[in-house]
């Protein structure tokens, strides 16, 4: 297995953002949803628990599993499909189970196996993406825990130290590219961590 820094997580995830899907076209906006607010995969698929915010109306407050206080995010941020199954109220991602995403997404991961703390990990990529994401754009454990609707104030800190490992396969090298976000060319693959053309 091989540890990701917090750049590759960020770039991973943005293959994953632009990769065409074999099976389940769909599981692209769920990625999308995934990748934009960092919710627990499970939420998107829980339609009941977003409502119109009675504080703007550009938001939808979603009540995160396990007890956490509410999250406001924004409807913009979303896609179609799941803004129009919140308004809906009927199953989003054309009644796609979590284990038919996740399917969809292995289907086309180019890294193998992808584990945090030996637990296999496949649509929780997107969480910790978010979580990290935010740590390297200078935001605070409290600003973190406010985004999140988290409780406990160690979550944040917890979330970005954990180590994203992945086990690569041996892909031809124009499978699987990664972009570099900051001017768009291809990332140095002279380590040979990443497969890259």
């Amino acid at each position: 297995m091989f540890a990701l820094n917090n750049q590759e997580v960020l770039q991973l995830s943005q293959y994953f953002l632009t990769a065409p899907f074999r099976f389940y076209n769909i599981v692209s906006s769920f990625v999308s949803d995934a990748y934009s607010c960092g919710a627990r995969p499970s939420e998107f698929l829980e339609v009941d628990r977003w409502q119109e915010s009675i504080i703007d109306s550009n938001y939808w407050t979603m009540q995160p599993q396990k007890g956490n206080s509410t999250r406001e995010i924004l409807k913009a941020s979303l896609s179609d499909n799941l803004n129009d199954a919140i308004i809906g109220q009927y199953p989003s991602y054309n009644g796609l189970t979590l284990r038919q995403i996740e399917y969809a997404i292995k289907q086309i991961n180019p890294v193998g196996r992808m584990e945090v703390g030996n637990r296999e990990m496949v649509a929780y990529l997107f969480r910790y993406n978010k979580v990290k994401t935010l740590y390297d754009a200078g935001w605070t454990d409290s600003e973190i825990q406010l985004y999140f609707g988290w409780l406990n104030p160690p979550i944040p800190w917890d979330y970005n130290s954990k180590i994203v490992e992945v086990e690569f396969y041996d892909v031809p090298a124009e499978t699987f590219y990664i972009m570099d976000p900051q001017n768009n060319v291809l990332a140095d693959d002279s380590n040979n961590r990443i497969v890259s053309q």
